[in-house]
């Protein structure tokens, strides 16, 4: 456990911490409670390096052969189950 002093609002990482979590000068973290006495900082991923990681997803999925066809049919129940719900469709 590292002990750091916050100064003008800003809490030091210690090194050995942002090599372990890949953290590098400019990258944006949450500061979460979790208790009354502690904070969880976690890493915000970018938005590109999610898409990213998503891209292709279903590729080796070889028993669906017409992804959009597959995801307008998961969807097809939503507006039954909404209404069920009494939750208004935007």
């Amino acid at each position: 456990m590292a002990v750091v002093t916050v100064k003008k609002s800003m809490i030091p990482i210690p090194e050995g911490i942002k090599e372990r979590f890949l953290l590098n000068d400019g990258d944006k973290v949450t500061i979460d409670v979790a208790e009354k006495d502690k904070i969880i900082v976690s890493k915000v991923e970018d938005e590109i390096s999610i898409v990213e990681k998503c891209f292709g997803m279903w590729a080796d999925h070889l028993d669906i052969k017409d992804t959009d066809k597959y995801v307008r049919k998961l969807r097809s129940g939503w507006r039954r189950r909404l209404k069920r719900l009494g939750i208004e469709e935007r």
